[in-house]
């Protein structure tokens, strides 16, 4: 019986002979095979150079252990960058809300001033009336 011992990372299985010495006899590829495990693809969040690989071949893992260790400075230069991103986009608020005190500010005190000015103009027509009434003659045109 002919069977083709192989890593079938595809499928997801790893087969691996009982009988070493068979498995690199290329031209009779038989013998009975085990399946030992389930392969599992891993895929980082970020990208960069592997710098160590503290897991051991062919020894089983568990859930949290280090398999990986990316070289940290190119990521921690990004997140560098984004924390003085941030710092300023903070500093920008801070900056506008001050702009939109102080514009909110104007707006009342020039709204005051247009009253202030609103009464002002109803008092100065108030006396020119009085003065048109109390002068004879006075609210009247002349000859053209």
């Amino acid at each position: 019986m002919g069977l083709v011992v192989r890593d079938n990372f595809a499928a997801g299985w790893r087969v691996y002979p009982r009988n070493i010495s068979r498995a690199f006899n290329y031209l009779t590829p038989s013998g009975r095979v085990m399946v030992t495990g389930r392969v599992v693809e891993v895929t980082p969040n970020v990208t960069g150079q592997i710098v160590a690989i503290p897991v051991k071949p062919n020894v089983p893992v568990k859930r949290g252990d280090v398999l990986f260790q990316i070289d940290p400075a190119p990521i921690q230069c990004k997140i560098t960058q984004l924390q003085a991103s941030l710092a300023t986009a903070k500093q920008q608020t801070k900056i506008l809300k001050a702009n939109y005190e102080q514009a909110t500010a104007n707006v009342t005190g020039l709204t005051a001033q247009v009253a202030y000015n609103a009464k002002r103009l109803a008092d100065t027509n108030a006396c020119v009336r009085r003065c048109e009434l109390a002068i004879p003659g006075a609210g009247q045109a002349g000859p053209v």
